[in-house]
């Protein structure tokens, strides 16, 4: 589940800064970082639960 999710997300960032600068395009990518990496997290710990 985490490496499909990591590819779309990582084009997605491709994307974002390509069409965005300044603050925003930070923002964007810091939040897609962190959703990202946070739903193979809860994803593991409940499959684990």
């Amino acid at each position: 589940m985490a490496g499909p999710l990591w590819m779309i997300g990582g084009l997605l960032i491709v994307f974002i800064c390509f069409l965005v600068s300044g603050e925003l395009a930070f923002t964007l990518f810091v939040t897609v970082t962190m959703i990202i990496a946070i739903i193979p997290l809860v994803y593991s710990y409940v499959v684990y639960k």
